[in-house]
């Protein structure tokens, strides 16, 4: 499989966009946010504050869209960040790092431009074992390994100071679903590789928005800071709430 049938540019043309205070992540957005936010790839799911909010995406429809609710939006990627060192309080990246070829260029980038102190919010698949051809279709280049993860963020000087499990959702479309193999079977299908190449209809996209909504906030996990814990994830996903050290170590 050739991977990467999903066109986000269409599918954000047809999703209506959603407001950021509807998601659970809201309540700790609003914690660390600061005067100055920045979202990577956001598309019409922003999570960030829409006052003193700054947008970067890849899909033109995604950043008409931001910009009509409010949000400073700009075409760019987490690798090309066209922004000043130390600009932001909050830099965020939801389901973002696993579409980039190179993600150490991402964490040093984001490091680059949030300020000592500011705070880096994200989340990513887990389980490279786990990787499977429907992963190769929307676009991801890895699963995570969580202490190779740990290792990026030490390496950019950013200490994690929370995380938050994976969700039922997260679970079942980061685990069960895509290694199922009749899932696999229907994926393979060149009339539904057809169909996420032109979007979902508009009717179908919104609705899988509303349910994704809707379980999210009946499934979500509490916050936790016990970091064995934290090396024993292998399923699902994880959101990892960072601070980005005040004190930069020399790099050599």
């Amino acid at each position: 499989m050739n991977g990467n049938f999903f066109n986000y540019d269409e599918v954000w043309s047809k999703i209506n966009i959603q407001r950021p205070e509807i998601w659970p992540i809201w309540k700790i957005i609003k914690e660390v946010a600061g005067e100055k936010n920045l979202e990577i790839g956001s598309g019409n799911y922003p999570r960030i504050p829409i006052k003193r909010g700054y947008i970067v995406d890849t899909s033109r429809n995604a950043i008409l869209n931001l910009k009509k609710v409010g949000f400073k939006a700009f075409w760019g990627d987490a690798k090309n960040l066209n922004f000043q060192n130390n600009f932001f309080d909050l830099v965020a990246a939801f389901n973002v790092l696993e579409h980039v070829d190179n993600d150490q260029e991402a964490f040093s980038e984001i490091t680059r431009v949030l300020k000592p102190g500011g705070f880096f919010i994200f989340s990513v698949p887990l389980n490279p074992k786990k990787f499977s051809e429907f992963d190769s279709i929307v676009g991801h280049k890895r699963r995570y390994e969580i202490n190779k993860l740990i290792e990026h963020l030490v390496n950019n000087d950013l200490r994690i100071v929370k995380y938050r499990p994976a969700s039922i959702v997260s679970k079942i479309y980061c685990g069960w679903l895509v290694n199922n193999s009749l899932f696999s079977d229907i994926i393979k299908a060149k009339i539904f590789q057809k169909w996420l190449s032109s979007g979902p209809p508009q009717p179908f996209s919104n609705l899988i928005s509303i349910f994704q909504l809707l379980m999210e906030k009946i499934s979500i996990p509490g916050w936790q800071n016990n970091f064995q814990g934290l090396k024993e994830l292998k399923e699902g996903s994880v959101i990892l709430l960072c601070q980005k050290e005040k004190e930069l170590r020399e790099k050599i």
